[in-house]
């Protein structure tokens, strides 16, 4: 009878555990659904691109409507993602070809830390400048809570991507939303 008793008190318990971890299962289940973002994509103004005409800006926004990611991972997705695809209709132009990759895009107090791969950086000044431009133009004017964009490469700060401008110091957005 005694064991009996114990073997229900165990029981008991084990049905206690089990519902709940079931339900602590089921909020970390609702914490990584994805969630609604939206973006303003800066693109390659082509015709400046190929005219080299200073009067002409050298980006072109671009409104993206909503896109879902989940929780920290919808800076990553906005520049490897939409910046990587051109949108239909001329004259646009990216900056992130299938060279480019990126290993991760971290913000922590207002600067998004863009890091990079080494391999497939490489290219002249224009495309260093444009490649520069395009991302922090878009993480700053579709985020709030980014400031700044600081370039790594493998997690390092570098003095440059491709050998020509300093990438030492994070970069501001020249465009005034």
């Amino acid at each position: 009878m005694k064991n009996k008793k114990i073997l229900l008190i165990l029981l008991c318990f084990i049905v206690a555990f089990s519902f709940m971890a079931c339900s602590l299962k089921g909020k970390e289940a609702d914490a990584t659904e994805k969630k609604s973002y939206s973006a303003q994509l800066y693109f390659i103004n082509e015709e400046y691109l190929l005219n080299g005409d200073e009067s002409l800006d050298k980006l072109v926004k671009v409104d993206v409507s909503e896109f879902k990611a989940y929780e920290g991972e919808q800076y990553l997705d906005t520049i490897d993602t939409y910046l990587r695809s051109v949108p239909d209709g001329e004259g646009y132009e990216t900056m992130i070809s299938d060279n480019i990759q990126f290993n991760d895009i971290k913000v922590k107090e207002g600067t998004a830390y863009v890091d990079l791969k080494n391999e497939g950086l490489n290219g002249g000044s224009l495309e260093e400048m444009l490649l520069i431009n395009q991302i922090v133009e878009t993480l700053t004017n579709s985020f709030d809570e980014i400031d700044q964009v600081q370039f790594l490469v493998d997690g390092e700060v570098v003095e440059s991507l491709m050998g020509h401008m300093d990438t030492t110091k994070p970069f501001k957005s020249t465009i005034n939303e």
